[in-house]
C-alpha cells in the first residue's frame, strides 16, 4: 500500500481537528463577550440606582434641615482617614479591582466608617429602609472580597509608623493576594473585580477551606466573620 495514503489521511484528520478547534473557540469567545456586556450592564444599573438614591437622600436632608430646623445633636468624630461608608463608597463600584478595594478598605477604615454611619442622624432619620439595605449590601460585598483577599495573603498588613508609606504597604499586600487569587481560582488574565469574586459559584467552599493570616487582630477577625 502506498505510504502517501497514510499521509493524506493524517492531513485530513489534522485539518478536521483544527476546524473543530476553531468552531469551539468561536462560541466560547462570544459567550465571554456576552458575559462582560451583562456584567457591565449590571454595574451601570447599580451605579445609576446609587446615584438616584444619593440624590433623593440629599434632597430629603435639605428639606429636613432647612425647613424643619431640627436641633443639632452631637455626632461621633471620626479619625482623619475615616469616612462614612455612604460617602466613601461613592468611589467604589462592582467593577473595581479587588486590590483597589483592599487598599481603600483599610486606608479609609471602612469598618469604622460603617459604624459611624449607623450612629449618625442621617442613617437613622434621613435614609429610608431600602437605602440602608442598599449600603449594607454594598458593604457586605466589599467586606467579603477583602476577607477572601486576606485569606490569600501571607500576613495581615501591618501599618507602618510612617503614615506616608501606609498605602504602599497595603498595595504590596493587595497585589500579592490578587495574584494568588488569580492563580488558585483560575482567573488567568481576567480582571478580578469584587463582583466576579464574590459571585463565584464556589466562593463559600473557598471561605470554608482557607483561613485568615495568623497575625490578624482578634477584633478584625471577629468583624470579618460577622454578617
Amino acid at each position: 500500500m502506498d505510504p502517501r495514503c497514510f499521509i493524506d489521511h493524517l492531513n485530513s484528520i489534522s485539518a478536521l481537528a483544527q476546524s473543530n478547534q476553531h468552531a469551539v473557540q468561536r462560541p466560547r469567545r462570544q459567550l465571554n463577550d456576552m458575559q462582560e456586556i451583562m456584567i457591565h450592564g449590571l454595574n451601570l444599573n447599580q451605579q445609576l440606582l446609587m446615584n438616584q438614591s444619593s440624590f433623593s437622600t440629599s434632597v430629603r436632608r435639605m428639606k429636613t434641615h432647612l425647613l424643619c430646623n431640627r436641633p443639632e445633636t452631637a455626632s461621633p468624630s471620626p479619625s482623619s482617614n475615616v469616612a462614612p461608608i455612604t460617602f466613601s463608597s461613592n468611589g467604589i463600584s462592582n467593577s473595581m479591582s479587588v486590590s483597589d478595594v483592599f487598599v481603600s478598605f483599610f486606608y479609609e477604615d471602612h469598618c469604622a466608617g460603617f459604624k459611624l454611619d449607623k450612629k449618625s442622624d442621617a442613617w437613622k432619620e434621613d435614609m429610608d429602609a431600602p437605602e440602608r439595605k442598599q449600603f449594607k449590601h454594598l458593604f457586605a460585598k466589599i467586606k467579603r472580597a477583602v476577607r477572601v483577599a486576606l485569606m490569600h495573603a501571607d500576613e495581615f498588613p501591618l501599618i507602618p509608623d510612617d503614615s506616608s508609606k501606609c498605602k504602599e504597604v497595603l498595595r504590596r499586600t493587595a497585589t500579592a493576594a490578587e495574584e494568588r487569587i488569580r492563580s488558585s481560582l483560575g482567573f488567568e488574565d481576567e480582571k478580578i473585580s469584587i463582583c466576579t469574586l464574590v459571585n463565584l459559584p464556589n466562593i463559600k467552599d473557598v471561605e470554608k477551606t482557607l483561613k485568615l493570616p495568623s497575625n490578624t487582630p482578634d477584633d478584625c477577625a471577629k468583624f470579618s466573620k460577622s454578617n
